[in-house]
């Protein structure tokens, strides 16, 4: 690009890739961009005027457009423009004329004029340059910028660009926020307004308020200044006293003075009396020294009388430990002599023959002769003899015969005892036998009784059907008792079953049912508690239940859980039970007098 009388020649190609270039009637926008020379003062105006449209590429149409993106093998984003199907603005002439009108030929021009292009260029031209003037300086750019009659982009030829649109939009905005504030302040005011009398009133309030205050610090003002008088007063009294005391003090001092002179007058006088006194002093002193080598002759006397008074001490002390010492000795001869005294006493206790022989102790020729006899030799013959007599009493049992009348005492007492126990046994094997004898018999009652209620019962629940209870025949054909176990027989007319296995489970349970319930016959309670036990039975067997438990069971009262009308319609008292709202619940229904 290179400029001619102030105007930018475009010239040269723009080169996609290394290997690919474009024909002469497709450049850049770049291309037509001033370069900052001295001779071009619009170049930095116009790069700025065009910013990113300077990268532009430019070609003739969209077409070659479309086969440069999709051949080119570009290595960059770029963005073409199709000089077809381009479109733009471009400032009208009657605004550029008014604003040079406005500050003169010269100090304003358009972009488009400051560049030089071919004609076929003029709408690439128009899209990059049309839309902005160019100023000399910022108050000309402003002026010609926010003129109503101009209204148009502005540059300056040193890069300040000027947008009414930016700054419409900011006087919007600050005139938008002067109108609220105006709308805020004018609704406070019509506020105020309806409450006048409100405000009105906490004024008042707030005038009497201050009135009190000012009321209350005037009081207190006036309070203040009595007592600033009165410390006045007092001070007023205290400095004439100190006046007066500082009267009082020159006298005092001028007394003084009078008789400090009086005082150098008579200190002539003092120097007879003081050398007068150095005399006494040094006769003092002397007879101060006769007094002290007096008292050391003394103070020496005394230390050998402590000497003598401490090895008397001494003296005194070692006496007092062979006191205590002989005191010991004394003390233990004393015991010993109670211990011997004790001894003799348990020794002529323990040995009779002492008393006896006790006059020959100590005598001569005699076996008591202590003197002639060593006491080692007779303590080692009496303990041979002690030896001896244990070596005896081993082999010899003195309580034999002790011993063989206690064995026999005891012998004669077992005896008795067994005699006493044959004859229990007999006792008891013959109330066994009675009991056993009770037991058959009353077990053999039981199962007549049983087998009775057993057959009746099975029946009414099984009509044509007949039950009994007999004993078992054992593993060689023979028969046995009651006694030794029971089975169940079944009939259906005049056929008996030889196995319980043929019968259906209805029919078992029904067996098992009219067996328990001669048992309870047999020996019934005063209450039964049955928990469905009609619950394999069908409606028939249920009512012939009930009518079972109503005949043989009149003493009796049972709590029976069914869900069967044939056991209802038998009951005296009905209690139904149902789950509502979560929880079981228990009505009484009704209720059968039993006639």
């Amino acid at each position: 690009m290179r400029y001619a009388e102030n105007k930018v020649i475009p010239q040269g190609l723009v080169r996609l890739t290394d290997s690919m270039k474009m024909p002469a009637n497709m450049m850049t926008t770049m291309e037509l961009a001033p370069r900052k020379q001295p001779s071009s003062p619009y170049a930095q105006a116009l790069e700025k005027v065009a910013g990113g449209r300077l990268f532009h590429v430019v070609v003739d149409t969209n077409d070659t457009a479309t086969a440069i993106l999709q051949r080119g093998r570009l290595q960059r984003r770029t963005t073409f423009v199709p000089l077809n199907v381009v479109r733009s603005y471009r400032i009208p002439n009657s605004k550029i004329n008014f604003a040079k009108q406005l500050v003169g030929e010269d100090r304003v021009h358009s972009a488009l004029s400051l560049v030089e292009y071919p004609p076929e260029l003029e709408a690439a031209m128009v899209y990059a340059f049309g839309g902005s003037l160019i100023a000399d300086d910022v108050d000309i750019g402003s002026k010609v910028c926010f003129h109503p009659n101009v209204h148009s982009h502005v540059v300056t030829l040193d890069g300040e660009a000027f947008n009414p649109e930016e700054t419409a939009t900011a006087e919007l905005e600050a005139w938008k926020t002067e109108r609220t504030l105006k709308i805020n302040k004018q609704k406070d005011i019509e506020g105020k307004l309806r409450n006048a009398k409100e405000y009105q009133k906490e004024a008042l309030k707030e005038a009497n308020s201050a009135v009190a205050k000012a009321e209350k610090a005037a009081k207190e003002s006036r309070a203040n200044w009595e007592s600033q008088e009165k410390q006045a007063d007092e001070l007023l009294l205290e400095l004439q006293t100190l006046k007066e005391q500082i009267q009082t003090q020159k006298e005092q001092e001028a007394e003084i003075n009078k008789e400090l002179a009086e005082k150098r007058d008579s200190l002539g006088n003092k120097d007879q009396e003081i050398r007068e006194a150095q005399e006494s002093v040094a006769e003092a002193r002397s007879h101060v020294k006769r007094e002290k080598d007096a008292l050391n002759a003394l103070m020496k006397e005394s230390g050998q009388l402590e000497k003598k008074k401490n090895s008397l001490k001494q003296e005194i002390a070692d006496r007092g430990l062979k006191k205590q010492k002989l005191e010991t000795e004394g003390k233990s001869a004393n015991a010993a002599y109670e211990h011997a005294t004790q001894k003799l006493v348990s020794l002529k206790k323990d040995n009779p023959w002492i008393q006896d022989q006790e006059k020959y102790f100590g005598k001569e020729g005699t076996l008591f002769d202590f003197k002639n006899q060593d006491p080692k030799q007779v303590a080692s013959d009496l303990a041979k003899v002690k030896n001896d007599k244990e070596k005896i009493e081993k082999k010899i049992n003195f309580h034999t015969m002790d011993r063989l009348q206690e064995i026999e005492g005891q012998y004669d007492s077992l005896m008795a005892k067994l005699k006493t126990i044959k004859l229990d046994k007999v006792k008891i094997e013959k109330f066994i036998q009675e009991i056993e004898n009770k037991k058959e018999e009353s077990i053999i009652e039981a199962c007549q009784k049983i087998n009775s209620d057993f057959g009746k019962i099975f029946s009414t629940l099984l009509p044509g059907a007949s039950a009994k209870l007999v004993p078992p025949v054992d593993k060689n054909g023979r028969e046995t008792t009651v006694l030794d176990g029971l089975e169940l027989k079944v009939a259906f007319g005049n056929a008996w079953k030889e196995s319980l296995v043929e019968l259906s489970g209805g029919q078992r349970s029904l067996l098992a049912l009219s067996l328990i319930l001669a048992m309870l016959v047999y020996k019934p309670a005063p209450l039964y508690i049955l928990d469905e036990i009609d619950a394999a039975l069908d409606l028939s067997h249920t009512q012939n239940i009930g009518k079972i438990i109503k005949q043989h069971f009149k003493q009796s009262q049972f709590v029976i859980v069914s869900l069967k009308d044939g056991m209802f319609n038998n009951a005296n008292v009905l209690f139904r039970t149902a789950f509502k709202d979560g929880m079981s619940e228990v009505r009484k229904t009704g209720q059968r007098i039993n006639t």
